[in-house]
């Protein structure tokens, strides 16, 4: 028989919210349902009481009775008739849920299994600030701003979404630096995002007062769909001695035409706040691009240019020199500023680049002091060291054994060689190869 009645479910809840878990349960046709009692046809004449029985739990919220977790136990069905029930979302992204649950006797007949779809509705979030630091940085120095400093997140918005805005006037007389965008010209912003921070393009510059300095800079963060919420203070505090870094290494030597890997010992640098440290680990600038090639990482299946890299990416074999093969200078150079931790030195390290050239790059350098060989009609002459000196540009004048090839064979006449030891006849001998 059709104990109850019971019309499909879905309950609306609103995304990390709490609702009623309101359920319709019916009588069926010739029963009768009051105060969890159900009475009718092949059930005792006294009637019999129902219960709720959660055989599959919600798996992204909780069911709750007068604000506890909902019991093993079977319920009486007057706390779902009573809305005493309530569902509560856990503020994940997922936007639906079910419940499965039985009504049975006290007799333990199952009347009905039925299943309550939850319709979730996303709420637009505020990010929320995870991560917010002092910034230590020394007089006339810059400090790289990283996400352990300054780290929002936000479930419906990517980084690139996250949005800072500086609130304190950062051009007044006592405001100690500003912060800066390394993509974008000009001395200031107000406004950066998350990706930002994350891909280690927002600095903070120091200037202006004298230090020791303790100042707080306020800052609210937004999104496309949340206007910007309570300032948050962000402390600056300004040192008297900045570290200096310097580099070790002055060249590097890169094959012509091939890419040449960095290896460790390549590029070296040392801080004088660390000097018991066997390998500083230090982030290289690209302040000034070489002319003969450019500096990549090693991004599977492909090297990608690259103005920026560090020690680590070097110690794994990650960085190279590539040359383009365009030019035969055999010397070239870059020009490197130099980043430790959080600290960015201004200096500018130039770092030569000695260019290996091959023997064929070598060989172009080649030139004849004498161009010309006077020959008779009809006789040969036999090419002597002085018939053709080659002059062999910028080496020493002890240039060794050179090597010619033949471009285009003479249209009067034929080039032989002899490899007999004695004087050939007339028109005798070997064709030269080319």
């Amino acid at each position: 028989p059709q104990w109850l009645h019971i019309p499909a479910q879905t309950l609306p809840v609103l995304e990390g919210e709490s609702a009623v878990f309101r359920v319709n349960v019916a009588q069926g046709t010739n029963y009768r349902l009051a105060n969890g009692t159900l009475s009718g046809p092949y059930l005792p004449a006294a009637g019999t009481h129902i219960s709720v029985e959660v055989i599959s739990p919600p798996q992204y919220g909780q069911l709750q009775l007068a604000g506890q977790p909902l019991p093993d136990d079977p319920l009486p069905l007057t706390e779902l008739q009573g809305n005493n029930i309530r569902y509560i979302h856990d503020s994940s992204e997922e936007m639906r849920d079910y419940v499965t649950m039985r009504l049975v006797t006290e007799q333990t007949l199952v009347l009905t299994t039925l299943t309550v779809q939850i319709d979730v509705q996303p709420v637009d979030d505020a990010p929320q600030l995870v991560n917010v630091s002092k910034l230590v940085l020394a007089a006339g120095s810059k400090l790289l701003v990283t996400s352990s400093m300054l780290g929002a997140v936000d479930a419906d918005s990517s980084q690139k979404d996250i949005v800072y805005h500086v609130l304190t006037d950062m051009d007044s007389v006592a405001a100690p630096g500003y912060f800066k965008h390394r993509d974008i010209s000009g001395k200031r912003v107000t406004m950066f995002t998350q990706h930002d921070v994350s891909e280690n393009r927002v600095l903070f510059v120091q200037h202006g007062q004298t230090p020791p300095l303790m100042f707080a800079i306020n800052i609210t963060v937004s999104n496309p769909g949340v206007s910007a919420g309570d300032a948050v203070p962000v402390q600056i505090k300004v040192e008297a001695t900045a570290p200096v870094l310097s580099l070790k290494s002055k060249s590097i030597d890169v094959n012509f035409n091939e890419t040449t890997i960095l290896r460790p010992s390549d590029l070296v640098a040392s801080t004088s706040f660390d000097h018991q440290r066997p390998r500083l680990k230090v982030r290289y600038f690209i302040a000034k691009l070489p002319s003969t090639g450019h500096f990549a990482i090693n991004t599977p299946p492909a090297w990608i240019s690259t103005l920026n890299f560090s020690t680590a990416t070097i110690d794994h074999g990650r960085i190279a020199f590539i040359h383009h093969g365009q030019s035969a200078q055999s010397r070239d150079s870059v020009v490197l500023r130099l980043a430790s931790g959080t600290y960015e030195s201004e200096m500018q390290h130039t770092v030569l680049l000695n260019i290996q050239l091959p023997f064929e790059t070598v060989s172009t350098t080649l030139s004849t002091k004498k161009n010309s060989l006077d020959v008779n009609e009809g006789g040969n002459v036999h090419l002597k060291k002085d018939s053709m000196v080659v002059q062999i540009l910028p080496s020493s004048p002890e240039n060794g054994d050179v090597a010619y090839f033949i471009e285009e064979l003479p249209h009067h006449g034929k080039l032989l060689i002899n490899s007999s030891g004695v004087r050939p006849v007339q028109g005798s001998g070997t064709p030269v190869p080319r």
